[in-house]
């Protein structure tokens, strides 16, 4: 396969002649590349000087641009056997990495993210045509334990190339790797879901060397009341762990809450790793426990959930324009009455009065009809009547009904994060500053770091 990248936006397709104009093919441009099936061209390509040399017209639409030959040809260049050797003396840390190449490439680097720290840039080392080796020497404070991501490029030295910062998402010379200097910590754990409201958390203790007693919290934010679920259990000498926790609690959903873990090991003095939850819920604040500043800015990702006391629906999310309304006018201290309607075509009205400061919903108790003066206990007897066929309408009555209002974020991380799990704080590399302790005991105090952490990796 022949890719073609076209440095210019302005090609709608190109024609690709090899030798001289023996061959001819007409190719589209999507994404400044195209690209053709070379496989009949092979032995041309192999044994004929004439094949060896390609031209290229570029089209805009129907009308030649540019005529040119094909300035270099670069065969696919994948990394294999990608393995790396650490070695700790003293305060200094020697890291290899080690790999093979399928392909032949030329001004390579390496790129290395530190995954728990999403805002910082990578550190780019270049490697010398040629080399499979690369070894990086430094103190150990500047390469501390924690899980890395490494990426392979190429390096264009024709083209002045603003390199993107943010952690790749392709997985083709891509590979993650771990520092560890012996320490224990969490390895390779899943969330086994079983029912509602029961998830088995299994895993590893790294570098293990007997047993250990862990306990697992699970943390979330629900109609604005703060929940945490805890069980606790032996690891095996090994470090393998199966660990259940339950929500024995009526009224409430442990999968509707779940949002973080935190993982504590109690034979290893000041240990702690919080992660986000695979497919977390979302979090339910109460709408007057969020500040206005918070409200203003709506922190990108915020919806308003509607309850009402008296059952007239069980949960009702206001549309994105409704809910931009509702939160401008709380801010603002503006009176707003927004139409809602919900169940079988149920109407009300969502109301805020500023200068009392209060929201309620006009629900609609009776309806009369305009046209036979009949009068029905609610809309939707008009409806299922005749009344829908043969009048012209209907008169509502609304009547006050208590309601409570919560805003619901929904975590969206970045994609470069899908797939692995996103560890928030750890004990190892990145510790909560003011220790842990407090926290662990105090699931109200430890939500609100958690969820500053979560949205750095939703930049």
């Amino acid at each position: 396969m022949l890719e073609i990248y076209v440095p210019s936006d302005l090609f709608r397709y190109l024609r690709l002649y090899i030798g001289q104009y023996d061959h001819v093919k007409t190719l589209e441009i999507n994404n400044r590349i195209a690209s053709t099936d070379i496989k009949g061209f092979y032995d041309s390509l192999k044994t004929g000087e004439n094949s060896k040399k390609m031209f290229i017209d570029l089209f805009n639409k129907e009308n030649k641009v540019r005529a040119g030959c094909l300035f270099s040809i670069q065969c696919k260049w994948e990394v294999v056997n990608f393995k790396y050797t650490l070695d700790d003396t003293d305060d200094r840390r020697k890291l290899t990495f080690l790999w093979n190449e399928k392909g032949i490439g030329r001004n390579r680097a390496i790129r290395i993210w530190k995954t728990w720290e999403p805002q910082s840039k990578p550190i780019t080392f270049p490697i010398p045509d040629d080399d499979f080796t690369l070894s990086l020497e430094r103190d150990r404070q500047k390469i501390p334990d924690g899980e890395y991501l490494l990426q392979f490029i190429i390096l264009d030295p024709w083209e002045n190339e603003v390199l993107d910062d943010s952690i790749p998402t392709v997985k083709m010379n891509t590979f993650n790797y771990t520092l560890s200097d012996g320490t224990t910590h969490i390895h390779d754990w899943k969330a086994v879901w079983r029912g509602v409201n029961q998830v088995n958390i299994t895993g590893n203790i790294a570098n293990a060397t007997e047993e250990h007693m862990i306990t697992v919290r699970i943390y979330g934010i629900y109609q604005g009341d703060t929940y945490s679920f805890v069980s606790s259990g032996q690891s095996s000498k090994g470090g393998s762990f199966n660990i259940c926790v339950r929500n024995n609690a009526d009224g409430i959903i442990l999968k509707n809450i779940a949002h973080w873990i935190g993982f504590f090991l109690d034979s290893a003095n000041g240990f702690y790793e919080y992660y986000l939850m695979p497919d977390p819920a979302c979090l339910n604040w109460n709408f007057r426990d969020i500040s206005a500043e918070s409200l203003k800015n709506r922190e990108r990702n915020f919806e308003i959930i509607m309850k009402t006391a008296d059952g007239y629906t069980d949960s009702y999310i206001l549309n994105p324009q409704a809910a931009q309304r509702m939160i401008e006018s709380i801010i603002n201290k503006q009176n707003i009455q927004l139409d809602v309607t919900f169940g079988y075509k149920e109407k009300a009205k969502l109301v805020y009065q500023a200068d009392h400061d209060e929201i309620y919903l006009n629900v609609a108790r009776g309806v009369k009809c305009c046209s036979c003066g009949k009068i029905l206990s609610n809309q939707q007897e008009w409806f299922t009547h005749a009344h829908i066929t043969r009048c012209k309408g209907l008169n509502t009555s609304y009547s006050k009904a208590a309601i409570s209002l919560y805003i619901m974020w929904r975590s969206r991380i970045s994609k470069e994060f899908l797939n692995r799990h996103v560890l928030l704080f750890s004990s190892r590399c990145n510790p909560i500053s003011d220790g842990y302790k407090i926290f662990m005991e105090n699931k109200e105090q430890i939500t609100t770091p958690l969820w500053e952490r979560e949205k750095a990796f939703m930049e």
